[in-house]
Formats: C-alpha cells, sequence, structure tokens
C-alpha cells in the first residue's frame, strides 16, 4: 500500500518503485556503476568533445516483460544521454522471446 508522509522532512526520499513497473532507485544505482566503471565521472563536469566520443552501448539483458529493473534503466539512460553523458546511446535488447 501507500504511505503519506505528512510534514517537513529534512532528508530528500527517493521513490524505491511501484511494485511491477518502475524501480528507480536500481536505475540510480546501475547507472552510477555504468559511469563509474567507464571512468566518465571526471568527464562529466568538463566540456565535451565533439565528435571523439565513440557512442555508450548498454545491452539490457534477461525478463524484459516484467523486469522493472530494466525498464527503469532504459528510461534513465534515455534521458541522460543528452544531459550528463553527452554521448549517442545505444540500447541493445536481448532475451528468450517468452520474455519480450
Amino acid at each position: 500500500g501507500h504511505i503519506v508522509v505528512e510534514g517537513n522532512l529534512n532528508k530528500p526520499v527517493i521513490n524505491a518503485g511501484d511494485g511491477v513497473g518502475e524501480h528507480p532507485t536500481q536505475a540510480l544505482l546501475d547507472l552510477f556503476t555504468i559511469v563509474d566503471e567507464l571512468d566518465m565521472i571526471d568527464k562529466i563536469s568538463s566540456p565535451p568533445d565533439e565528435g571523439e566520443e565513440e557512442p555508450l552501448v548498454v545491452v539490457l539483458l534477461g525478463d524484459l516483460k516484467h523486469g522493472r529493473t530494466v525498464h527503469s534503466l532504459a528510461k534513465l539512460l534515455a534521458r541522460s544521454q543528452e544531459g550528463f553523458l553527452r554521448r549517442k546511446l545505444i540500447l541493445r535488447y536481448c532475451s528468450p522471446s517468452v520474455l519480450k
């Protein structure tokens, strides 16, 4: 069920998802892992290089039909490519046909 928070909060609240549809906190962690593993953190605050970056290719593997983490990560990556990723993004999807 839903929990209603009343009053003033001193700390930010991050939505952990809606049950079966989205999992935004996992998507944030996955995005951080991608940026960290590819040493992209220092590049975020520097000016973008014109045409020097190769596209970022991300393969989303597994249950694409029911996987709420996959849905959330795909949306976050798509929104991030024009923002702080500043490079072309190619999403590739791979799953058994019954889970597409």
